[in-house]
């Protein structure tokens, strides 16, 4: 149980021990003209004491609940404000009954009300969030029975208390279900948030650890992965042999041999490892940064692999860890340390290659491309046929309005193997589908296109650098720029379909700036209006601030809410 819940039990418990003491002691006569009680002098001590206590322990709730309500990052549910006004509550009415004591004596009759009010306060306090404390610790130690690393489910524990709880509402996180890979990019994204609203993204051992606790207690099923072979699974079965053959001694194989298939082994061991981690967005015409790990003779082709030097490829960085992001980027779990040095293994060995790209043999069928590039399948040798150079985009005409096919190819170039349905991280992040217009347009969590307005599309925001993290997520390299320019002309002219229709505006849809606020009410160029309802806290000119506003009838936006950042 986390050190606010059991604050929450003692505070009770003190609550009903003073309450219930002071009422016995109301009942000892009272000497009006002294002004004192009857009562033994070592209770009222003790009803004292208990009052002390009482009043630490509030002060020690409110200097953590008090700056959880400006850090709160979502709109503050019913639950968590009656929290909050009930916390008022209790100080006002602890004031009033300190003021009476030590100012009011000839109101001290009232005290008794004041007393009993404050139980209530207390118990209304404590017992709001003890739903929500008691699934938690119940799923928990669900989670603790069966887990095989009890220590780390602990830290991760301690991690989404420290890191996660002090921005969200414990109650959504413990209501929803997603799958590791989907909590792992949770975490991401609330790490670039974290960077806005702290100066610091979340380190990331914690990261890694409040994604194993999420997956252990609100975890869904995940698909079966592809097995890596180990040594033993790569090893080829033994030939037949006839009962003659049996009784001649075996000749040992030449040194050339044994290496080739030695190199068959390793081979054989990452092309599965690359098949299986990395392929899903590494593989095709459409690879990721154009790097393809479809294939080792690819991989090896491409410039994440200097040959040779496992500390100068970027392949071996990126899983290693070294160049952000960190591969694979469905992780954690990231490669194992045994899946990395294979890696590193691999690379070295492309160095001490003995003649062309691959090595050839011999076999019954024909021959076979092998070497360090693994084995390829039996029959007769030909050069492999070249892959169909795929047409370039098509680009607007000199003064033609950009159109939804203008831009489609470079979402789906960059874009799609997270944003979609079923993506490399599972549903899309945030919501937001980008393998159609209509995707594109309706957006997820919060509007993603306003037309018209690019500077305020969260679209082009997050491509663009203005908001955390950049996209795409794999980058660097990000969109170049003649890209991403072209995605803010097909936003401001519109963002026409495919026939040149503009999109209707969105009115009444919610979209969310976060940047630094100039003197004409904008956000880096995203103009709002501001009206008599709108409410201003803590924002200067040049200052960062964060915008909550709609989209207006004339497909502008007018603020709700404008806060600054401190």
């Amino acid at each position: 149980m986390n050190s606010n819940a059991v604050l929450g039990i003692a505070f009770l418990a003190l609550a009903v021990a003073a309450a219930g003491l002071m009422l016995w002691l109301w009942g000892f006569p009272y000497d009006e003209e002294r002004g004192e009680t009857t009562a033994p002098k070592p209770l009222l001590l003790l009803h004292r004491c208990l009052g002390y206590g009482y009043t630490a322990i509030y002060f020690v709730m409110m200097s953590r609940m008090v700056p959880r309500l400006w850090e709160y990052t979502d709109e503050l549910p019913a639950r968590s404000a009656l929290h909050a006004l009930l916390g008022v509550l209790i100080g006002a009415v602890l004031l009033v009954k300190v003021a009476i004591v030590r100012f009011f004596k000839p109101m001290h009759r009232y005290l008794p009300f004041f007393g009993v009010g404050l139980l209530l306060l207390t118990a209304g306090t404590v017992g709001l969030p003890m739903a929500t404390v008691w699934r938690e610790h119940a799923l928990h130690r669900e989670a603790a029975a069966v887990s095989p690393e009890p220590a780390r489910l602990a830290a991760g524990r301690a991690a989404f208390f420290a890191e996660c709880a002090r921005c969200h509402d414990s109650r959504r996180v413990l209501t929803t279900v997603k799958a590791r890979a989907e909590w792992a990019g949770t975490v991401e994204r609330m790490s670039g948030h974290s960077v806005l609203l702290h100066g610091r993204e979340i380190p990331a051992p914690s990261r890694e650890a409040v994604v194993f606790y999420l997956a252990a207690i609100r975890g869904a099923p995940e698909p079966a992965a592809a097995a890596i072979p180990g040594p033993e699974a790569a090893e080829p079965a033994p030939p037949r042999t006839s009962p003659t053959e049996l009784t001649e001694p075996a000749s040992t194989p030449p040194p050339a041999a044994v290496a080739t298939a030695d190199a068959e082994r390793l081979g054989a061991r990452v092309a599965a490892l690359l098949a299986a981690r990395c392929a899903k967005c590494h593989a095709g015409v459409t690879a990721a940064k154009g790097v393809r790990l479809d294939s080792l003779r690819e991989a090896a082709r491409s410039r994440a692999v200097v040959p040779g030097d496992p500390d100068g490829s970027e392949l071996v960085r990126r899983v290693r860890g070294e160049s952000l992001p960190r591969m694979p980027l469905d992780g954690p779990p990231h490669l194992s340390a045994a899946e990395v040095s294979l890696l590193e293994e691999w690379v070295r060995a492309l160095a001490a290659r003995p003649g062309p790209e691959t090595v050839q043999h011999r076999t019954e069928g024909g021959t076979t491309d092998a070497g360090v590039d693994g084995p390829a399948e039996s029959g007769p040798t030909t050069a492999p046929s070249p892959e169909p150079t795929p047409a370039p985009p098509p680009r607007p005409a000199p003064g033609e309005r950009v159109r939804w096919d203008h831009v489609e190819p470079i979402l789906m170039a960059n874009c799609v193997r997270c944003h979609a349905p079923s993506g490399v991280m599972g549903p899309a992040p945030e919501g937001l589908a980008l393998t159609s217009l209509q995707g594109a347009l309706a957006g997820g969590e919060r509007l993603a296109v306003v037309p018209g307005m690019p500077e305020a599309s969260a679209l082009w925001r997050r491509i663009a650098g203005l908001e955390s993290p950049r996209m795409p997520f794999d980058g660097p390299p990000w969109l170049s720029k003649e890209d991403t320019d072209l995605i803010a002309r097909w936003i401001r002219d519109g963002a026409r379909d495919a026939a040149g229709t503009p999109a209707p505006a969105p009115v009444g849809a919610e979209v969310r700036l976060e940047g630094t606020l100039d003197r004409r009410w904008s956000v880096d160029g995203a103009p709002f209006r501001v009206t008599g309802s709108t409410e201003l806290r803590d924002i200067a000119t040049g200052g960062r601030v964060r915008v909550r506003a709609v989209v207006g009838p004339d497909g502008g936006l007018v603020a709700e809410r404008v806060r600054g950042e401190d």
